[in-house]
């Protein structure tokens, strides 16, 4: 049995967080002599091993200790020197912050080794690096907006470069180039931004874009807040990354655009327009103005008039109704007319359509229309037909409401609700089963003392299964749901 006897190395090795700090290593062993011996480890590639094929010999000088055989030693040794320097190993191989040698133990009476004994036992050394002084060189990336300086409104909205505005800003990411440390070089520099997009780029990539990433907030709508989160990264051949986490703001904007639309021709077919319009804005600290209202005879460029009018535009909401005075619109044409608004943020151009003027009844091919110019069969209406007052049987809508719940249906028509359109469904048939459903009302006030009193029927049939419900009404409320069956 070769002496020095090698056991083992307690946590598999060294680990370093500076090359400029002091390293130990813990190892257990046996010593036949007694008194002092100077140790070291021999480190090289064997077959098998996790070394790189071309590792050299490595020696790691591990001073003096004093034994006696009669027992075993489990020491923290110091480490003196390695040669080469663990540096010089790691900056030749860096692509990697573990190597995983073979190692033997030595032993001598000559703290120069000049004759020493060799352990036969071998073990696997981890030598690792890990921490904040192996990672890149990098300082934080900075940001801004690239219209504070041109746009007015953004300015008002933000008062700072730093900030962006919801849906509209452009924010410039400016990255430094890093460094690797001991000889390493830079695989990809990343961003990440909550709630927006990830991307990394390798330093061919950032060098050709200039260094800057952009987070442009129009394709990000929904994007606004106080703590927006970005984190920046950077990673070096060994895989070590250098990060940073910031916050940055976005303030929330809403960009005017048109709520109601009322223009219409005065009379429904006349050559007199009524413009009537309703909208919402940003509103304070923005002023809003409406630069001009333009009509055009669809297909052509040229306009067919032009007003510039005030609006008034209290708190978040803008509105506008007034008659096109002077100007007439042919019936028989069909006008765009654009509406630019202006809320010093940015110029917004709306475009409404008036069509071409329906008469209230039309008669072609010895048919008849009421508000359709074109009918269709003998009597051709477009829109709903009362009798006494009371609507006539007839399709209503689609029930699409966030919570449906069929005792508020009782105008007379016909209802369809598909399934999951709500997401809570109540006074269904059978269970308020949430699944496709047609509904048939029939309704009826009578006059008793000067009031009216309403009664109706409510008929209804799941269309995937056939089944037929029925159930009555009236002021005092609803009965139950009756499945109709024919035997």
């Amino acid at each position: 049995m070769a002496n020095p006897q090698f056991f083992s190395i307690e946590n598999n090795g060294i680990g370093i967080t500076s090359f400029n700090e002091d390293m130990y290593i813990r190892i257990k062993f046996h010593q036949q002599h007694r008194g002092t011996r100077y140790y070291r480890l021999r480190c090289f590639h064997k077959n098998g091993d996790y070394a790189p094929s071309d590792f050299p010999v490595t020696y790691i000088y591990l001073g003096a200790y004093k034994t006696a055989p009669e027992y075993n030693y489990t020491v923290s040794f110091k480490i003196i020197n390695a040669f080469p320097s663990f540096q010089m190993l790691f900056e030749t191989y860096n692509y990697t912050a573990q190597l995983r040698p073979t190692v033997v133990l030595q032993s001598s009476t000559d703290p120069n080794f000049s004759t020493y004994e060799t352990s036969s036992e071998t073990h696997l050394i981890d030598i690792r690096i890990s921490g904040g002084n192996f990672e890149p060189i990098w300082s934080q990336p900075t940001w801004m907006d690239t219209l504070y300086d041109t746009n007015a409104g953004v300015r008002t909205l933000t008062g700072s470069s730093r900030k962006g505005v919801q849906g509209f800003s452009v924010i410039r990411f400016e990255f430094s180039r890093a460094t690797g440390r001991y000889n390493t070089t830079i695989d990809k520099y990343s961003i990440n931004i909550s709630n927006a997009f990830s991307a990394s780029y390798t330093p061919q990539e950032m060098a050709a874009a200039g260094w800057k990433v952009y987070l442009r907030l129009p394709e990000y709508p929904k994007l606004y807040g106080n703590n927006i989160s970005v984190t920046f990264s950077v990673e070096d051949s060994r895989g070590f990354v250098h990060t940073y986490l910031a916050y940055f703001s976005v303030i929330e904007y809403q960009q005017p655009l048109l709520t109601e639309d009322n223009t219409h021709r005065q009379g429904g077919t006349g050559s007199t327009l009524v413009l009537d319009l309703k909208g919402k804005w940003k509103g304070s600290p923005l002023t809003l103005i409406c630069e001009s209202i333009t009509s055009y005879e669809q297909g052509l460029d040229t306009p067919h008039a032009t007003l510039t009018p005030v609006i008034t535009a209290p708190d978040n909401s803008f509105a506008y109704t007034a008659t096109w005075e002077g100007i007439t619109f042919d019936p028989n044409k069909s006008y765009t007319i654009n509406i630019v608004l202006n809320d010093t943020v940015q110029t917004v151009t709306i475009s409404i359509t008036v069509t071409v003027g329906i008469p209230v009844i039309a008669i072609r091919r010895n048919r008849v229309g009421i508000n359709n110019p074109d009918p269709q069969s003998d009597f051709d209406v477009s829109g709903e037909i009362f009798q006494n007052g009371f609507p006539v049987m007839g399709y209503i809508r689609d029930i699409a409401d966030t919570t449906v719940n069929l005792n508020n249906y009782k105008d007379t028509g016909i209802y369809v609700y598909s399934a999951g359109q709500g997401s809570v469904v109540s006074n269904f048939p059978n269970g308020n089963t949430n699944t496709n459903l047609i509904m048939q009302v029939t309704s009826a006030k009578r006059l008793a003392n000067g009031n009216y009193y309403l009664f109706g029927v409510q008929k209804a049939w799941y269309s995937t299964a056939g089944d037929e419900y029925v159930r009555t009404f009236d002021v005092g409320g609803f009965t139950a749901w009756k499945k109709v069956t024919v035997t």
